[in-house]
């Protein structure tokens, strides 16, 4: 079954929201992991840098192709993923704030691209060796923001608890 633009949206916003409602009062632990010289364990910062780091560097870019184009190729892959290395040094507010701008970009590209555009495809080709994947802009989005936000929500949701900031 295909999403329609209004599920894409809903799935986006809802997965923005999730995602920003983790990082509240985070702000003096960005850089905390309970054990600091584990690579394999994720900081506030860690996952802010990845999930910023897929959006601009894969999610917007690939939607942008196609939109442009009809069915670009890209290759995506485990392995290398995707940082944003300036975020290193920022504040958790202009973390925020790029998480922001990117929802709203995605939202844009959404309610402005006619219903012939959001049904065009791309081909992923997989790094570790999955089968290639077909996904249309509707896809695209809900796979960024309504699947993968999520999912890092999660893991902040685990270091809330760890740091004993977590909601019942």
């Amino acid at each position: 079954m295909s999403l329609t633009r209004d599920e894409a949206l809903q799935a986006a916003e809802k997965g923005w929201r999730e995602f920003r409602h983790q990082l509240r009062d985070l702000d003096y632990s960005l850089d905390w992991k309970r054990n600091p010289n584990d690579d394999a364990e994720w900081s506030v910062r860690d996952i802010l840098t990845h999930v910023l780091g897929t959006a601009e560097q894969f999610t917007l870019p690939t939607m942008r192709r196609m939109l442009a184009e009809e069915t670009p190729t890209v290759e995506h892959g485990p392995g290398s993923p995707y940082r944003a290395h300036e975020t290193r040094a920022m504040s958790l507010t202009q973390l925020r704030d790029r998480l922001d701008a990117f929802y709203q970009e995605v939202v844009s590209l959404l309610r402005s691209s006619t219903s012939e555009q959001l049904q065009r495809k791309v081909r992923i080709t997989w790094l570790d060796g999955r089968p290639q994947t077909e996904r249309n802009v509707l896809e695209m989005a809900n796979r960024g923001l309504g699947v993968h936000w999520p999912e890092h929500a999660l893991q902040l949701y685990a270091l809330r608890e760890e740091l004993g900031v977590a909601e019942l």
